[in-house]
């Protein structure tokens, strides 16, 4: 009897927060016999742990934040010969969302435009940060959720805000301004 031949059919790659499927299905039994699979998930060199790691051919799996994360997969047939195969996982970020922007514009002009910012990200460990571009020139300030800023002249500003993570993601979005004229 000769072992079992793993294959992992990698390599993989996938978004933070979303299931990326593995596959073990080439792998196969020279005999032909049936195998039995084992996953190692978390890197600890234990396959097939109850509630952490996954059996069968074809798994799903979701890693909650962006990295390369090692991955094995165990055959094993009928008369308990084993083998095995290791691939990495590449895990991509996902840029945040901006879930809220409130204003109270419009305002008067030399008036105080408040700006309340919350943002949204799947990456579990990803830090969020805010920042406006005042003036709609394309320079930004970075600020907090909950910002202000005075407007002197009257006029429509086509005014953005964007919320970003310690990954390089970003998104941008209008933030329209209104000041009256007095």
């Amino acid at each position: 009897n000769t072992c079992p031949l793993a294959d992992l059919n990698g390599p993989y790659s996938g978004n933070e927060g979303q299931a990326v499927q593995l596959s073990g299905a080439s792998s196969f039994d020279l005999e032909g016999a049936s195998l039995i699979y084992r996953w190692d998930l978390d890197n600890d060199g234990i396959f097939g742990e109850p509630g952490q790691e996954s059996e069968g051919a074809n798994i799903l799996v979701t890693y909650p934040q962006d990295g390369t994360y090692p991955v094995s997969l165990e055959v094993q047939d009928s008369l308990g010969k084993t083998d095995r195969d290791h691939v990495l996982v590449n895990v991509r970020n996902v840029r945040p969302l901006m879930s809220q922007l409130l204003t109270n514009s419009p305002i008067n002009e030399g008036g105080v435009l408040e700006v309340m910012l919350q943002g949204s990200d799947v990456g579990v460990e990803d830090q969020l940060n805010y920042a406006i571009d005042w003036e709609g020139n394309g320079v930004f300030e970075n600020v907090g959720m909950s910002s202000s800023h005075r407007y002197t002249e009257d006029g429509t500003i086509s005014a953005q805000a964007k919320v970003f993570d310690n990954d390089g993601g970003s998104t941008i979005v209008p933030l329209p301004i209104i000041i009256n004229n007095l």
